[in-house]
């Protein structure tokens, strides 16, 4: 980031800095399903993982394992917690209900 160079789709995948690297031409299907992969997990667990991405980036290691520790500890014991639990044990996808 500080030198400003810019490098091939590849290479940030190499580095860690992007999480998947797909062909132009299925970007549109490839975002869609991961779109339908996000909005599959819990909602609950989902809104406290943006927050914690929007809130991580101005905080040192430890200050954002805390935050991050803040955020699930609440989602222990939700009605979310134990479907995707048992939907786990039953080796079925879950059926998330909280919003």
């Amino acid at each position: 980031m500080l030198s400003g160079r810019q490098f091939p789709a590849p290479e940030a995948f190499q580095l860690g800095q992007v999480e998947l690297v797909v062909p132009r031409s299925e970007l549109p299907k490839r975002t869609l399903a991961l779109a339908r992969e996000v909005a599959g997990n819990s909602p609950v667990g989902v809104a406290a993982a943006k927050h914690l991405i929007r809130r991580s980036v101005d905080l040192d290691t430890a200050a954002a394992t805390a935050l991050s520790q803040a955020l699930h500890d609440p989602l222990d014991g939700t009605a979310d917690d134990a479907e995707g639990i048992e939907a786990w044990l039953d080796g079925r996808a879950p059926a998330f209900k909280e919003p």
